[in-house]
């Protein structure tokens, strides 16, 4: 079964839930989101390629690394850079048709947490007021 949670910003997802192992669940508070990871075997990152996705780093990777999952994701070359051993990449259906048998044949995760460290909210935020300071510091 595939379950997708949140929006689906306006795209037509009808055909998809009319089929009985696609289920679209909507909007989830935070709170509830670690009971489905840990439910979930892959993590899904199913981004088109265009020139927005070409700079993003989507933190929802992140986020399914921590809690174990493998990660299936389009070929965002953001991704691709960082986290080309952990996740999954695909560039078209039969690549992630394959690349899911794989990790459904393979035991979850166990990251080391520092590993994933560089990418937690607090250490962006930390980064971000160094940042600040040095250039408020260099103004003074």
């Amino acid at each position: 079964s595939w379950v997708f949670i949140g929006d689906s910003e306006g795209a037509d997802v009808s055909r998809l839930a009319e089929r009985p192992n696609i289920h679209f669940l909507g909007y989830r508070p935070m709170a509830q989101i670690p009971a489905y990871l840990k439910a979930a075997h892959i993590g899904l990152v199913p981004y088109r390629i265009n020139d927005y996705t070409l700079m993003l780093q989507p933190y929802k990777a992140v986020e399914y690394l921590a809690a174990g999952l493998g990660v299936l994701s389009s070929a965002i070359p953001g991704l691709q850079e960082l986290f080309s051993e952990e996740i999954c990449f695909y560039r078209n259906a039969s690549e992630a048709v394959e690349q899911v048998k794989k990790l459904l044949a393979a035991p979850r995760l166990n990251l080391p947490k520092a590993h994933l460290v560089p990418y937690d909210w607090e250490h962006y935020l930390h980064r971000i007021q160094l940042q600040i300071d040095e250039k408020l510091g260099t103004r003074a």
